[in-house]
């Protein structure tokens, strides 16, 4: 599971340190922002666990600002595409 987040008010390395130690956060990726009061953010969760209650709960006990939250869908077209690739 992914997903994006923008933050405002936030330190990259404050924000990869904290939102990191969520139980099931695989990976945290800096994405590159035309504004540069925001900090966004790719978080990656292993495919089991729903962490988007956790990482809201983390940002509200900070004084981050919250501006985007949105979890990926795959597409139909990726997951037919998934189910028939040769291994």
């Amino acid at each position: 599971k992914i997903i994006n987040i923008a933050l405002t008010g936030a330190d990259i390395e404050i924000a990869r340190d904290r939102l990191g130690a969520i139980e099931g956060v695989t990976s945290i990726e800096q994405i590159e922002t035309a504004r540069p009061e925001e900090l966004r953010l790719k978080i990656t969760a292993s495919s089991e666990d729903d962490i988007r209650g956790s990482v809201y709960q983390c940002i509200k006990d900070t004084p981050w600002s919250l501006v985007e939250f949105f979890q990926e869908s795959k597409s139909l077209e990726k997951i037919f595409r998934e189910l028939t690739k040769e291994d």
